[in-house]
C-alpha cells in the first residue's frame, strides 16, 4: 500500500496493482531479483538459476520481472520455503513446496536441498 498526501493535509491510501499476469510475471528470459537473508543460501540459489536457465538473475529490484524469496532453517535438516512474488505489489505468485534434506546425508545440505527445491519443485511448476 502507497498514499497520497494532499495539498488539506489529508492522507488517501491507495493500492498499486500490478499491470502484468501471472504467466506473463513467470516467462522464460524474465529477470529474477533474490531475496534471502542467508549468504551461502544466496550464493547457491543465484547457482542454481543461472544453471537452470531459464530466467536472468538480477541484484538491482528496479530491474526485476519477479523476485524469488527463500527461507532457510537448518536443525537436523535443512529446510527450504521458496515462493516467487510481484516486484510491483509484492503479491504472491507461486508458494512452491517445502524441501527437505537430512544434514548427515549430504557434504553440503544447503546446496542439496536449494539444488532440490529448484531442480524438481520450482522447474515443474514453471516450465
Amino acid at each position: 500500500m502507497d498514499s497520497i498526501k494532499f495539498w488539506n493535509g489529508n492522507t488517501e491510501k491507495i493500492q498499486i496493482i500490478d499491470p502484468k499476469s501471472e504467466s506473463e510475471r513467470l516467462r522464460k528470459g524474465n529477470k529474477v531479483f533474490i531475496k534471502c537473508s542467508d549468504h551461502g543460501a544466496f550464493e547457491h540459489i543465484v547457482e542454481s538459476i543461472q544453471s537452470w536457465n531459464f530466467w536472468q538473475y538480477t541484484n538491482l529490484l528496479e530491474e526485476a520481472d519477479l523476485i524469488l524469496e527463500a527461507n532457510i532453517e537448518i536443525t537436523r535438516k535443512v529446510e527450504v520455503k521458496l515462493r516467487i512474488l510481484s516486484p510491483i505489489d509484492l503479491h504472491q505468485l507461486i508458494t512452491i513446496p517445502s524441501v527437505y534434506v537430512l544434514v548427515g546425508d549430504h557434504f553440503n545440505p544447503k546446496r542439496a536441498a536449494i539444488q532440490k527445491a529448484i531442480g524438481t519443485k520450482l522447474r515443474v511448476m514453471v516450465e
